[in-house]
């Protein structure tokens, strides 16, 4: 069941202001009754333009149960109706699976005034997105994926158990945890059947991890394209520590 309250208008923030960054304008916003802090201290953050809306059923498929995931969306195109009606089927099957979500549907602002569609050239505003997504983030603590990763198969009731010694201990210390992800080095061979297997989420252990990291099947997320980014994480000893607990951990 959807939210009563759909709201037209840009967000605002306790003082008022409007968030956004000038260009960008919530059209629409929209999300499951329950109060999501009942339901984990952490929630799910991203961002995504409308024709993505695969990856991102994909992602809110892989937050259950007890998962919270805050989304801001940024219309391509100018029939709303349709996109309302598919963001609708997605939060009502995320919810009917145990993930409560919220959804931001917005729109650049120079598009909307000429009338069209926002076109497959214009760069992508990444970071005002992903503000937008923050702000509708109703938990103290958050995680920040890229939309098209798939989060730990159990991963959101691991953290849901956690509940508030989890958020005193990282909120009291000011720790930001670093999650490692892992994603296929290629598209062929080896790593499709390794790319297959991570979106089914379906018997993927720390061991075969690290046996298809040793075989250079996967690798650190993003460390090809962007190595300053993501070269800090220390995937030797996590996976040394995950494997004595068996731990399942994000993937690409």
């Amino acid at each position: 069941r959807l939210s009563a309250t759909e709201c037209c208008g840009a967000t605002r923030s306790p003082s008022g202001r409007r968030r956004g960054d000038g260009r960008l304008r919530v059209v629409r916003r929209i999300s499951t009754p329950r109060d999501p802090s009942t339901i984990s201290c952490v929630t799910l953050v991203t961002q995504c333009s409308e024709d993505r809306l695969a990856q991102l059923s994909r992602t809110a498929a892989g937050w259950v149960p007890q998962g919270c995931l805050s989304a801001a969306i940024l219309l391509r195109s100018t029939a709303l109706g349709a996109v309302l009606g598919r963001v609708r089927r997605l939060i009502e099957a995320a919810t009917a699976a145990g993930c409560w979500m919220r959804v931001l549907l917005v729109a650049d602002q120079r598009q909307s005034r000429r009338g069209e569609g926002v076109s497959d050239g214009a760069l992508y505003p990444i970071n005002a997105m992903r503000n937008l997504a923050l702000s509708a983030a109703q938990t103290e603590l958050i995680m920040l994926i890229d939309v098209d990763q798939v989060p730990s198969n159990g991963l959101a009731a691991r953290l849901a158990a956690g509940g508030a010694p989890l958020a005193e201990v990282l909120l009291s210390s000011r720790i930001a945890v670093v999650v490692p992800a892992f994603e296929p080095t290629t598209d062929t061979g080896d790593a499709a059947a390794v790319a297959h297997t991570a979106e089914r989420q379906t018997s993927l252990t720390a061991s075969q991890l690290r046996e298809w990291r040793d075989e250079g099947s996967v690798q650190t997320f993003g460390i090809a394209t962007y190595p300053r980014g993501h070269e800090g994480t220390d995937e030797s000893a996590w996976l040394k520590m995950a494997l004595s607990a068996n731990y399942i951990p994000p993937v690409r």
